[in-house]
């Protein structure tokens, strides 16, 4: 049996390592070229975003001035019942 147009082994060429390194600078290049940018619609969004949780962190109830409301209440000389009633109602409707 004869087996013809087998050449061997070859032995390794240089382009290997050639192609490695350029392989290797593609990727610096592409690292180096990489980068986000963020739109000004974006930005505006996400500062948004971050007002809205901060106000979520304030309390509804002000306690100084409920404090400062009973406190003038107290203050106050005996009154009709009817006018403590009205400022009751009126406080309460202003706190909420």
């Amino acid at each position: 049996m004869d087996i013809s147009r087998i050449d061997g082994v070859h032995e390794p060429s240089l382009n290997q390592p050639r192609q490695e390194e350029q392989r290797r600078r593609n990727v610096e290049e592409v690292r180096a070229s990489d980068g986000v940018n963020i739109s000004a619609e974006a930005q505006k969004a996400a500062e948004v975003a971050r007002l809205v949780s901060l106000a979520k962190k304030i309390p509804d109830i002000r306690e100084d001035k409920v404090a400062e409301a009973k406190e003038r209440v107290d203050s106050q000389p005996s009154q009709d019942q009817a006018v403590n009633r009205t400022v009751a109602q009126r406080l309460l409707d202003d706190l909420l």
